[in-house]
């Protein structure tokens, strides 16, 4: 990530080793992992390395921001050229956030490089999800890789997790869930929110899978975490995929069970009722033939 591209640069120009700027902070070797490959470290650990370097948090910041403009102006364009189903604009940008993925090790580049080949392909070839797959396996194992070696998930890792979950096999996916509770500080609501959000992504590719009882296992994690009023979306959309679970394991259709959706008509959300029954109709015209 930023931080450890900007910290390696910090660390040369002050002259330092890295065993020098890390000794009695982490180990060499969680040091050099998270500088030459971008795995996360903890806010604790970042904040006394900055002190030993003697660089401010604000001024580390503004170095932060610089970059973080980059990004965002990137990102950016990636939605527009999504939206516009600008074939030559998503090329472009595959190319772009690749080269920076090579010339910075940023995985945050290699994850939008994905997106943007993946909605490029849809766009210009007779799309197949499997062939696709295939053909990104090594950029989906280093993705996998990095979540599997950073020690504490932030919203970026979570949010990579989210997004890579369709080209992970069920038994990963239950291996990154089951660990999330050690790589997520759950005590934190803010966290709390993003655990939530990673399972339930989750739910959907469990479902084409057809691990139901995988998904029910999963869906308990999120249980003592949805149970109050501000989740209620959240404790809704858990019900909706147990419910999908039932009509596909009984082999019997039942619509009527899901009035609980029509609270979203109340609330001038009316597009997810639709949405999750689209997802719903089109789940068991699949699964249930």
């Amino acid at each position: 990530m930023l931080e450890s591209e900007i910290m390696r640069t910090i660390r040369l120009d002050k002259g330092l080793t890295q065993q020098a700027l890390c000794t009695d902070i982490c180990s060499q070797s969680t040091y050099a992992s998270f500088e030459k490959q971008g795995y996360s470290i903890s806010s604790d650990r970042l904040f006394k390395l900055l002190n030993r370097l003697n660089v401010h948090l604000d001024e580390f910041e503004m170095l932060l921001n610089g970059k973080e403009n980059i990004k965002k102006m990137l990102t950016r364009n990636l939605e527009k050229a999504i939206q516009g189903k600008d074939a030559t604009a998503l090329q472009t940008l595959a190319t772009e956030f690749y080269q920076h993925y090579e010339l910075e090790k940023d995985i945050f580049y290699l994850c939008y490089y994905l997106k943007s080949l993946e909605f490029f392909s849809k766009l210009t070839t007779y799309f197949d999800f499997k062939c696709f797959s295939y053909e990104q396996r090594q950029v989906v194992t280093t993705l996998k890789e990095y979540l599997k070696n950073v020690e504490h998930w932030r919203y970026f890792e979570c949010a990579l997790f989210s997004n890579l979950i369709m080209y992970l096999d069920s038994s990963s996916i239950m291996n990154f869930i089951k660990a999330l509770p050690n790589k997520v500080d759950l005590e934190l609501p803010k966290n709390q929110e993003l655990f939530i959000k990673a399972v339930v992504n989750s739910c959907a590719s469990l479902i084409e899978s057809e691990e139901y009882p995988l998904l029910l296992a999963t869906l308990q994690l999120t249980e003592e975490y949805t149970t109050d009023l501000e989740r209620l979306h959240w404790r809704i959309v858990c019900q909706f995929f147990k419910d999908i679970c039932e009509e596909i394991v009984k082999g019997k259709r039942n619509k009527g069970q899901y009035q609980y959706l029509k609270i979203y008509s109340t609330t001038e959300h009316d597009g997810y009722y639709q949405t999750l029954m689209n997802f719903r109709q089109r789940i068991l015209k699949e699964k249930c033939k």
